[in-house]
């Protein structure tokens, strides 16, 4: 009859230590990474959620890019808004100065009419050199569009532009 000789206690104590061994190879990997989850079997449920959030960084990242090079944007049609309107505001002047016959001689009017001329292409140069990064803004061939966006997320957007060009139909 043969007899296997079984140390239990052993047997238990090599199952603990193998335990703990692999317990401490898990902990010092933590420590070394500083990550919570090395491994996807560390926390499965954790990885997706911790997955998901890198994920919605990068859309909100790329998001707060898209606002920043929206926002250059405005700021460069802005200027050349800003820099059209006060040539309207001095047109105007023009406009009201020489409607107003009494005093007004003819070579008034001429001069004037010159300088409106002037003010209506200088408008036209600055509608056609306002660009960014290659493409021009006020010339009236500007088409927005999204890309990427929910639109059932979009409120209200407003958006009115104007085509600029002078009497004679040159833009």
């Amino acid at each position: 009859m043969s007899r296997i000789n079984q140390n239990v206690g052993s047997m238990v104590a090599q199952r603990v230590l193998s335990q703990q061994n692999m317990d401490l190879s898990k902990t010092l990997n933590r420590l070394s990474t500083g990550l919570r989850i090395v491994r996807g079997s560390d926390d499965p449920a954790g990885l997706i959620a911790s997955e998901n959030l890198r994920a919605e960084k990068v859309a909100i990242n790329s998001a707060m890019n898209n606002a920043e090079r929206a926002e250059q944007v405005v700021n460069v049609a802005e200027g050349g808004l800003q820099e059209i309107s006060s040539m309207l505001v001095e047109l105007q002047s023009l406009v009201t100065s020489t409607a107003n016959e009494a005093g007004v001689s003819n070579e008034e009017k001429e001069a004037n009419q010159l300088q409106i001329d002037s003010i209506l292409q200088s408008i036209d140069r600055i509608a056609n050199s306002t660009s960014f990064q290659g493409i021009k803004l006020l010339n009236g061939n500007f088409e927005y569009t999204t890309t990427g966006v929910d639109q059932t997320e979009i409120d209200d957007l407003k958006i009115n532009s104007a085509k600029l060009s002078n009497a004679a139909g040159s833009s």
